[in-house]
């Protein structure tokens, strides 16, 4: 901000400079060209002008915005200032309470309690970080803002710069009453810009104060940064104050000249020569602290490898950044007090510690490393295995003995368990069955049971023999239906030859008919042809005709309408050549006309030859075939050869139907018949004895397939009876197949009789598939208590490996399973390497026995290891605390050495940063004062550059008048600007001492320095305003060449 500003202020003193001219003689422009220029110029100054109003609009606006950015800025300083003081103060509250459990000793309890303190330090330093990159945050985007305020303020300055520059390319084409008249006008613009320029940089140090206090939360800090800044303030204060002494000096020196006698241009020489002064003397003075601030540089430099060095291992920041022209923004030179963890990018090795055990497990620490001010997790990484070893010795080793007991008693609780105890009995149960060959009571105990949907009193040989008896009434049942139906029905073979002469000669009859069917169609496509070819030639007769007309009318070059119209009114004695000659030629075409039109149709209605008779003949024709003829779909009419063929048709069947219907009365006279009743009768006995048949086999699915033995295919077995009318003629077939029957019920075409026993496969009882290893009852209640078990073992190396057991690994299985001792051989021989075994896991649900087999074993393997265990704990623990008593001296060593570069560089750094800050207050007061000077006394020429310009031989004394009333002015002013500069140094002082005493916080002051500054500079920019806007209105009257109006009283610029 600062270096933008001097940029602006810059550009607006070289402006300024160019805008100083001396006394010189203005001579009325001759010509029409050089008014021309003039108005030109004139007009361009105008347009600046308005611009710069316009641009003055907007940066109004914008500080209105960002007045209401500063107290949102303020709020959320304020909100991150309690959030720190309140993470200071509980940070403090833990350190205390950290020294106290320090003090008490570390115990395990201790050690608990002060890593937890040490996290919530940590938390509460991490709190107040946040809270001052929030505070930064809010001042970071304040600065943006007054940036943007800040860059429309310098547009708009800049805008009146341009148009005081066209002004004074203009004045040398100006009249001497014109130039005399903007004169005054225009000092009163170039004093109030001067004000804004002033009010505009005493903004930018106001928004530079303010957004320092916003970004600091830490209020020791924050008084120190206000104290400074205020004492800085006093310090610019008196040395403007000097240069407002001096400059009165000048104006009261000026005040005792007789203003007859003085020569007012060396006056005016005078001061431009020792304005010319000051500006060289500032020159030397800006040379001089470029070449001081580059030997601060240097020197900070030769310090770089070494500050790199701090800042990179320790994360903490050196306070120095010379961007600034400004030392006092360089910071500190000190390194900062609060971490950046994201800074460090060095970080110290952890020497290798290695201590080696076989039972507890190596400790290690190899290859790591630490940040600055970190150690404490390196450390905590030796507290956390000393204090988890004690832990265990204290505590777990207690635990560890009730697990075991806990542990046993879960292992009896599964051993007496409901459902492991009648998995085993099923077992053994189905070994015995092996054994004996009673595999049904295996079955019956096992299978058949209530919790399996059978019933209570369920038997299953029973159900076979059910089964037998039903099949048995089945068969019977059929077989005492086909001796009745050979008794009752008819002649099959007679029936069968009388219907074979009826379809005969009904199909001869058909034929006929479609005979003549074919024959009226043919009769139709004759006719239908007949008339497409009277069509066609009447398409040709009505195209004959037409091409007749149209030759007739090409003839003539007239249509037949036009023609005969012209013949209408057609008078020979009265008709012109030209007429006549159409006449002649338009009766011969109309003639032609119409012999085309009689030849198509004849006149004479007697004369049938004519085309259009004939086609009118052929239509009348085609309406009476289609009548004869058209099938029509089945629609035809009732006078079509259709009609009459379906007629014959329909007789010649009736005669047919009766002839036969007689021959199959005396047919079926010879036969009794199955009467209605007595077929129902049938019906409803055999459909009960194939229902019941059917669910003897349904009932004897479940109980065999997949259990007695393996499930074969299915299939439906067909039987059926021929049923018949009480006419004996036929009425269809009694199905009475018996469906989904397995095939150990059937012989391959119909169902056999069974024998309970011989249902059960004795090698499925066993496997049900050995190739596929699908299990049969044996092996699968075997499989329930223990076929594989999976373990997968820990060992001390870090390595795992998994362990499967298989109960088929015993010669004797499935008949036979191993007892525990068994199952530990396995498993030894599985794992040989015992001792190297740290902890066993597996998942239950393997089987019953292999559950209570694997936590036998887990619960042995514990036992083992606890015992060397807690015996080989206080021999390690001494071995790590040694190492962690070396690790904290080497910890030491190397934060003396960052101690001792730290403080190598906080001695120089701050030095040199002081040695400059004087030589820069030295600089600064003296620029002050030279600045404030400057302005002084380059209003002191403006006033008698007005004099010089307006200066009238005829009019002398008045124009004297005029400059000892702007000299006295001038001086007036310059007293009351000591004075205000007085008042302002007293303030100044009154404020730091409130400061200093806490009566008022740094944000408080500079708020209201920045609320100050921002009225002052609004106040200057309505006295701009009002100044352009009377200039502007000048420059008016002067392009529109009205009449100039007596010279404004001038108005003395403010100081």
């Amino acid at each position: 901000m600062k270096k933008w500003s001097k940029l602006v202020l810059a550009t607006m003193l070289s402006v300024g400079t160019l805008l100083v001219s001396g006394c010189i003689e203005n001579i009325e422009p001759e010509g029409i060209a050089d008014l021309r220029g003039a108005k030109a110029e004139l007009l361009r100054a105008q347009t600046a002008l308005q611009a710069a109003q316009a641009a003055k609009v907007e940066a109004d606006a914008a500080l209105v915005l960002a007045q209401a950015k500063v107290q949102e800025a303020i709020a959320k300083q304020e909100e991150a200032r309690v959030a720190y003081v309140e993470a200071e103060a509980l940070a403090a509250q833990y350190r205390a309470e950290r020294e106290k459990l320090i003090n008490e000793g570390i115990s395990t309890d201790n050690q608990l309690a002060l890593i937890a303190l040490e996290n919530q330090i940590a938390a509460q330093e991490a709190a107040k970080a946040d809270a001052e990159r929030q505070a930064a945050l809010a001042a970071e985007e304040f600065k943006i803002e007054m940036l943007d305020v800040l860059k429309r303020l310098e547009e708009a300055q800049l805008s009146y710069d341009q148009a005081l520059l066209d002004i004074e390319l203009a004045r040398n084409t100006l009249t001497f009453e014109q130039e005399s008249y903007l004169n005054s006008l225009l000092q009163t613009v170039k004093s109030a810009k001067a004000a804004v320029v002033e009010k505009t940089r005493n903004l930018e140090d106001a928004t530079e104060t303010l957004t320092k206090a916003l970004a600091t939360v830490d209020e020791a800090e924050a008084k120190n940064v206000a104290v400074r800044a205020q004492t800085r303030t006093i310090a610019r204060y008196q040395a403007e104050l000097e240069g407002l002494k001096e400059a009165q000096a000048e104006m009261e020196a000026l005040l005792e000249l007789d203003p007859d006698l003085t020569d007012w241009d060396a006056e005016r020489a005078a001061l431009e020569e020792e304005i010319a002064a000051l500006d060289k003397e500032m020159k030397v003075l800006e040379k001089e602290r470029e070449d001081k601030e580059a030997e601060t540089e240097k020197a900070v430099s030769q310090l770089n490898e070494s500050i790199d060095l701090y800042e990179n291992t320790t994360g903490y920041l050196l306070d120095y950044d010379n961007s600034s022209d400004d030392p006092e923004d360089w910071g500190t030179g000190l390194f900062k007090k609060i971490q950046n963890p994201y800074a460090i990018s060095e970080y110290i090795t952890v020497p290798d510690v290695q201590i080696k055990n076989d039972v507890l497990g190596d400790f290690q620490i190899i290859g790591n490393s630490y940040a600055y001010g970190e150690e404490d997790e390196v450390i905590r990484i030796f507290d956390n295995a000393i204090m988890e070893y004690k832990y265990d010795d204290m505590y777990f080793k207690h635990y560890d003995l009730y697990w075991k007991e806990v542990s046993e008693a879960e292992i009896a609780k599964k051993e007496s368990a409901e459902d492991y105890l009648a998995s085993l009995e099923r077992y053994n149960d189905a070994v015995a069955a092996t054994k004996t060959g009673d595999y049904l009571a295996y079955f019956a105990k096992h299978e058949y049971t209530v919790d399996n949907g059978y019933p209570e009193d369920y038997d299953f040989v029973e159900e076979v023999a059910t089964y037998n008896e039903a099949l048995k009434a089945f068969k019977a049942g059929i077989a005492e239906y086909e001796a009745e139906e050979v008794r009752l029905t008819v002649d099959q073979i007679q029936e069968e030859e009388i219907q074979n002469a009826y379809d005969s000669e009904l199909a001869t009859l058909t034929a006929e008919r479609a005979k003549g069917y074919q024959d009226a169609e043919a009769k139709y496509a004759a006719a239908e042809a007949k008339y497409d070819k009277a069509y066609y030639v009447n398409e040709a007769a009505k195209e004959k005709r037409d091409r007749a007309i149209e030759v007739a009318e090409k003839t003539a070059d007239a249509t037949e309408a036009e023609m005969e119209t012209f013949e209408a009114t057609y008078v020979e004695a009265a008709a012109s050549d030209e007429d006549k000659t159409k006449h002649a030629l338009y009766v011969k075409a109309l003639a032609d006309i119409k012999k085309a039109r009689d030849d198509y149709q004849n006149p004479d209605p007697e004369v049938k030859t004519d085309p259009e008779s004939i086609w009118a003949a052929a239509q009348e024709q085609w309406i009476k075939d289609q009548e004869l003829y058209d099938y029509a779909g089945g629609y035809y009419a009732a006078e079509s050869l259709y009609a009459g063929i379906d007629k014959s048709y329909a007789d010649k069947k009736y005669d047919l139907d009766n002839k036969y219907a007689i021959i199959w009365a005396e047919f079926y006279a010879k036969y009794p018949n199955f009467s209605t009743e007595y077929r129902n009768e049938w019906v409803t006995r055999l459909d009960d004895l194939r229902t019941g048949l059917q669910v003897a086999v349904n009932a004897l699915n479940g109980p065999v397939d997949n259990m007695l033995r393996p499930s074969g295919s299915f299939g439906d077995v067909e039987y059926a009876v021929n049923l018949y009318a009480y006419d004996g003629s036929d009425y269809g077939t009694l199905d009475l197949d018996i469906y989904y029957v397995p095939e150990f019920l059937t012989d391959g075409d119909e169902l056999v009789e069974v024998v309970a026993a011989d249902l059960v496969d004795k090698d499925y009882f066993v496997w049900k598939d050995v190739a596929s290893q699908i299990p049969g009852e044996l092996v699968q209640t075997a499989n329930t208590l223990w076929y594989e078990a999976e373990v997968t073992v820990y060992f001390k190396d870090g390595t795992s490996d998994n362990c499967y057991l298989y109960a088929d690994d015993n010669s004797e299985w499935p008949y036979v399973l191993p007892d525990y001792d068994t199952f530990v051989d396995m498993f030894e021989y599985k794992i040989p390497a015992q001792s190297e075994i740290d902890h066993i896991e597996f998942a239950s649900g393997q089987g019953y026995l292999a559950d209570i087999y694997m936590e036998k074993l887990d619960l042995d393997i514990d036992d083992a290891e606890d015992e060397a265990y807690y015996a080989a704990i206080p021999d390690h623990i001494k071995a790590i605390e040694t190492a962690k008593a070396e690790f904290i001296e080497y910890v030491k060593t190397k934060n003396a050495e960052l101690d001792a570069l730290k403080a190598e560089i906080e001695k120089a750094v701050p030095a040199v940063i002081e040695e400059y800050k004087a030589y820069y207050a030295e600089y600064t007061a003296a620029k002050d004062k030279k600045t404030v000077l400057d302005e002084k006394l380059t209003n002191l020429e403006d006033i008698i550059e007005t004099f010089c310009l307006k200066a009238d031989p005829s009019n002398s004394a008045a124009d004297l008048e005029a400059l000892v009333e702007a000299l006295e002015q001038a001086y007036e002013d310059a007293v009351e600007a000591v004075a205000l500069k007085e008042d302002d140094i007293i303030s100044a002082e009154e404020t730091l001492q409130g400061i200093l005493d806490g009566l008022v916080t740094a944000l408080t002051m500079a708020q209201r320095d920045y609320e100050d500054a921002e009225a002052e500079l609004e106040e200057a920019q309505a006295e701009l305003e009002k100044a352009s806007e009377e200039l502007e209105a000048a420059i008016a009257l002067i392009y529109g060449e009205e009449e100039i109006p007596e010279d404004p009283a001038p108005e003395t610029p403010a100081a």
